[in-house]
């Protein structure tokens, strides 16, 4: 097992259980206790546990969102199959606003065969990995910056917003409910988001099946008002039939 993936697993049990010992670590991963160590450092490095005598404890309840660096942790491989997934509806020529959050940087990734893209974003990472591997041009939205996000919001994106348009917008989603539609934690991403949804012709909701069911801080928009939601096959039959419902397409990929 690649580290990566043992400390995705260390990650998800801390979660979990809210507390670990290293001695159990060694035993499920039959690896040693400097293994063990290293990747409890690299974890507490990220913000995502702390490190006590004999093991490690959650740094935090999870009852707002976790981090970039915490996300980028979980459902790495559901994530990566809706980036695959979600390319497919990008054709040449388009204008998009790609959102921040680890899902739309996995969209990113698969357009690299797309040709005279326009990528409007208020993401770092985004930025980052368009200007360094994609032939497209890139435009950062201004406001302030959110420094663990790498993100930029507020007034002045919201401002820049009203004068813009896109073909597509590729959102990312602190959750989705039936009741409110999509929703999230931040309320100047809320904002953003808000100003998004007004401005383009399609909104794309790239999201693991784990957000289904949850109501994060703040409403975004309710559910009739996008246009595709992009999720894996681990999704509850009873959302099927509530995306369904509402109008929304649904593309669902399947995990390899």
């Amino acid at each position: 097992m690649l580290a990566g993936e043992r400390q995705e697993q260390i990650f998800r049990l801390i979660r979990e259980q809210k507390n670990i010992k290293t001695s159990e670590l060694m035993e499920i991963f039959n690896v040693s206790n400097e293994t063990i160590r290293r990747d409890l450092d690299y974890l507490e490095q990220q913000g995502c546990l702390k490190k006590v005598y004999g093991g490690a404890i959650l740094t935090k309840k999870l009852s707002w969102e976790p981090s970039y660096n915490e996300r980028a942790l979980i459902n790495k491989e559901e994530k990566k199959a809706i980036g695959i997934e979600c390319a497919k509806l990008i054709n040449d020529n388009d204008i998009i606003f790609m959102d921040l959050g680890t899902t739309p940087l996995e969209v990113v990734k698969n357009l690299r065969d797309k040709l005279n893209l326009t990528i409007f974003t208020t993401s770092l990472y985004v930025a980052g990995f368009v200007t360094e591997q994609l032939d497209a041009k890139c435009i950062i939205l201004g406001g302030e910056v959110r420094k663990k996000e790498k993100c930029l919001n507020g007034p002045l994106t919201e401002l820049v917003l009203e004068h813009l348009h896109f073909d597509k917008a590729i959102l990312s989603a602190g959750g989705i409910d039936d009741e409110i539609g999509l929703s999230d934690y931040d309320l100047n991403d809320v904002s953003v988001k808000k100003k998004v949804v007004n401005c383009v012709d399609e909104a794309i909701v790239v999201s693991d099946s784990s957000k289904f069911g949850v109501k994060a801080l703040s409403q975004v928009v309710p559910l009739k008002n996008l246009s595709v939601i992009v999720t894996d096959n681990n999704i509850d039959e009873k959302w099927k039939e509530e995306i369904i419902k509402s109008g929304v397409n649904l593309m669902i990929c399947n995990l390899n």
